[in-house]
């Protein structure tokens, strides 16, 4: 989808592709810095379930509050606004430098976690305060990853690569909340600090095994400048959000979708134990349901987008999303429930693939660390409004009316796709 006449993804230069990957439909896989960087993050990822799952156990076991768990989630979420500036700082970072350093560092959280436990003195505080250090660490590794892979594949490839990228990521949250729920009633939370920590050294050890061309550290090396340059860099990633009516679009269907979805993230519990009354397995499907269908989703991504325009497959598969969630609301059943997750998970899965590597094509090199730190961070502010307000909505609704709006509300937000561009390029000039 947007390719020029050469069928070239537009809007991408020449300098950040593999020049030496061949073509070929399973070419994907014969790219090993593809291949290397998948695997690594893969078992980051693992990690990182591991550990969001070890840290709210480890709250409930020591406060016995739900309350706890609701400000421990909030002050994590709120360090991704972060991102706002982080992504200034991925610009002028070689990208690849900036993943290393930034999961070892997190390695080391996670391992000192570990040894705080062992001399008896771990605390909630301590684990909320690494969260969050983390969380802050993830702004700087996330738009250079997302920045990094149009350097490690062709601009053709990327629909491939994006798919293989996140059907690897549901996999590894599959993986790790199985693995998870059998080591927390085992071995309890500690355990599973340290997996975490082991994990980030996996990603460090692939990152470093990566043979990038040149051009990818050519940002580098071009970064300069003091604290008024690099304000000037903040805002000129804003500013290219802005100034791009595709780009502005986006990040609103971002917004709202992400706020519309809160639901599902915090109310999934409530549905099966006060609506379907059943019990923890049950609960534990409904997840799997989704993950499932995203892999589906990112399996399927490249040729639906071979097939249509960015805004037809936001159009489709929002809309589509949004009416899964309606049918969830007015099905209450576990069996058609778990298939409306399944076709949901899927739709989102391709949107997701299909959004990063169109917005990967659109923007400049030199922007896109600001570009992906900006969305995410919008996206992290959206989480913590959304969950407020679904427990207002759950408080004073049904939770069929509340599960249904937020169908609604997706479905609706899918609009914003009408009139985007076929051709999408951002010029954007740096403020001198």
């Amino acid at each position: 989808m947007w390719r020029d006449g050469k069928g070239a993804v537009s809007g991408v230069p020449r300098a950040d592709r593999a020049d030496a990957v061949p073509t070929g439909a399973a070419s994907i896989w014969r790219n090993p810095n593809l291949v290397i960087l998948v695997a690594g993050q893969w078992v980051s990822q693992v990690g990182n379930t591991l550990f969001g799952m070890a840290m709210y156990w480890f709250i409930l076991q020591r406060t016995g509050s739900r309350a706890d768990l609701g400000f421990a989630g909030a002050v994590v979420s709120f360090a991704g606004l972060a991102g706002l500036a982080a992504g200034a700082f991925v610009d002028r970072w070689d990208r690849r430098r900036t993943m290393v350093w930034t999961d070892a560092v997190r390695a080391v959280l996670s391992l000192v976690l570990v040894g705080v436990a062992l001399a008896h003195r771990l605390d909630v505080a301590a684990v909320v305060g690494v969260a969050f250090s983390m969380a802050l660490l993830a702004t700087l590794f996330s738009p250079a990853q997302a920045a990094l892979v149009p350097a490690v594949v062709p601009a053709e490839r990327l629909p491939e690569a994006n798919a293989l990228n996140q059907g690897a990521s549901a996999a590894a949250q599959l993986a790790g909340s199985a693995l998870g729920g059998v080591v927390l009633g085992a071995l309890g939370p500690v355990i599973l600090f340290g997996f975490n920590g082991l994990s980030f050294v996996a990603s460090v050890v692939s990152l470093l095994l990566l043979r990038l061309p040149e051009a990818a550290h050519a940002g580098a090396r071009a970064a300069g400048g003091g604290v008024r340059a690099l304000w000037r860099e903040v805002v000129a990633g804003q500013r290219a959000i802005w100034q791009s009516p595709f780009l502005r679009r986006t990040t609103s269907l971002s917004l709202v979708v992400n706020f519309a979805m809160a639901p599902l993230n915090y109310l999934d519990v409530a549905w099966v134990r006060q609506v379907l009354h059943m019990g923890a397995v049950v609960y534990g499907l409904l997840g799997i349901a989704i993950l499932a269908g995203m892999i589906g989703g990112s399996v399927a991504a490249a040729r639906v987008q071979r097939l249509f325009a960015f805004r037809a497959i936001a159009l489709g598969t929002l809309g589509g999303a949004g009416m899964s969630i309606v049918a969830f609301a007015l099905v209450p059943a576990v069996l058609p429930d778990l298939g409306f997750l399944i076709v949901f998970g899927a739709l989102v899965g391709i949107a997701n693939t299909a959004a990063t590597t169109v917005l990967q094509a659109a923007t400049p090199d030199h922007l896109r660390g600001r570009v992906f730190g900006t969305l995410v961070a919008l996206a992290t502010l959206a989480t913590p409004l959304g969950a407020l307000l679904t427990g207002l909505a759950a408080a004073a609704l049904p939770l069929p009316v509340v599960f249904a709006s937020a169908g609604i509300l997706t479905a609706l937000a899918s609009l914003l796709g009408v009139g985007l561009p076929d051709e999408v390029r951002l010029a954007v000039e740096e403020t001198a």
